[in-house]
């Protein structure tokens, strides 16, 4: 959403680019923002809107989105391959040891 006229010309040209790739966006009209934010006091212009958004391409989302997991204290490690889960998350064995209480990122 915006009150700006300018953003309008960048929204234009990121919806052609978002058709490149397979994803849906538009601009809204004044009314449609309105109406997509309610309870909003903006006196909105337009805005633009992506109900497809969200995918991104892994070898690029991936490191980023672990460089922000490690800012925020997070450990990473590259483990050998998981050969069972039991529970909700709570153990896994691997080949060699056990490890307790983990998050797991199943790569396929």
């Amino acid at each position: 959403m915006t009150t700006r006229p300018a953003d309008f010309a960048q929204w234009e040209e990121w919806t052609l680019k978002a058709r490149e790739h397979q994803m849906h966006s538009r601009i809204l009209t004044p009314a449609e923002a309105k109406a997509m934010t309610p309870g909003s006091t903006g006196d909105w212009l337009g805005g633009v809107h992506s109900p497809t958004d969200g995918r991104a391409e892994p070898s690029l989302a991936v490191p980023a989105i672990a460089q922000a997991a490690r800012r925020l204290g997070t450990t990473i490690r590259s483990l050998p391959r998981a050969v069972s889960l039991r529970g909700p998350m709570e153990f896994v064995r691997k080949d060699r040891a056990d490890i307790g209480r983990v998050a797991v990122v199943v790569r396929y």
